[in-house]
This record gives structure tokens, sequence and C-alpha cells, in this order.
């Protein structure tokens, strides 16, 4: 976009010549036989050279030259206003993998939480099903809800991995 930019103004900046005069030199070297600029005529070779500078300016063209200078502005307008965008694009980027690092991060410290609660409950559960104070299916509900404290957490540390890598890619890394 830096370059769109950069391109649009040297754009501009060739509309804006045609304001001005445009000068020409020209020269022009000849070494023939005859040479045509040697009178009278031989039979010789012979060099000849000249130069010549040559003034054009443009007294109407039906302002094309002013067209051209407005289409050029506006051009590059809309090329800095995509640059705005993408510099604004870029931020919202970058703070949106921040923010979801920052989120998954505390999703992750919660789970890994909920995973050492069902962890330590397990056990207890165990020991009163044993017991017979407990139904088997309250033994079973423990046992799937460590298991899912599990599939939490580790669902969780995919998510923080992959804010890690959605945020280096955001920052060009």
């Amino acid at each position: 976009m830096n370059a769109r930019v950069k391109a649009s103004e040297a754009g501009l900046t060739s509309a804006r010549g045609g304001w001005w005069p445009q000068i020409y030199l020209v020269g022009n070297y000849n070494y023939n036989r005859p040479n045509q600029r040697y009178f009278p005529a031989t039979d010789d070779f012979k060099d000849s050279w000249d130069v010549s500078v040559a003034v054009s300016f443009d007294l109407w063209n039906w302002n094309q030259t002013g067209h051209q200078t407005t289409q050029a502005q506006a051009q590059l307008a809309q090329a800095q206003e995509g640059l705005s965008m993408t510099k604004d694009g870029i931020t919202l980027e970058v703070t949106q993998s921040y923010l979801n690092i920052q989120k998954s991060k505390r999703t992750k410290d919660c789970f890994g939480t909920g995973r050492q609660s069902s962890r330590r409950e397990l056990p207890y559960d165990r020991r009163i099903y044993k017991q017979g104070l407990v139904a088997n299916s309250e033994l079973l509900d423990a046992e799937v809800a460590l298991l899912q404290a599990k599939l939490n957490l580790t669902q969780s540390l995919v998510d923080y991995e992959l804010a890690i890598a959605q945020l280096s890619k955001a920052i060009g890394e």
C-alpha cells in the first residue's frame, strides 16, 4: 500500500506536468557521401552536425490537464485511504489476537482448576461407592466429570496455542 501511495504521488506530479511547457533538445550527426549540407556537393565523405531546442506549450486543450490532475488527486486520496484502512485492519487483528491470548489463558487456568477439583473428588467418590453409600450412577457422573474436565483443559490448551500462532502471524513473524 505504501508503494501504491508513492505511485499515486508520482502520477499526480506527472499530471501536473501538463501545466508546464515541454522543452526538447535534439541533436544530429551525419557522415554522408555526398553530404547534402555542403554546397556545392562533392563526391567525398563529409561530416556535419546540428543541435536544436524546441519548446511546446498547450494553450488550449479543453482543460484536459485539469481533469487529469483532478483524477490523479482522487487516485492519491484513494490510495491514502486504502493505506489507512490497511493499517487499521492490522491494528485490529493484532489487538484481537492479543485479547484472544488473554481469554484463552484465563480459560486454560479455569479448566485446569476444574480438572484438579475433579481429580481430588474422584477418589473420595470411589471410596464411598465401595462402602455402598452412593449409587453407581454418581460414581459414573464423577468419572465423566473428570473426563470432561480433561477434554476441556486440552481444548483450552489448543485454543491458547492457536491464539499465540495467530498473534505471531498478525505481527508478521
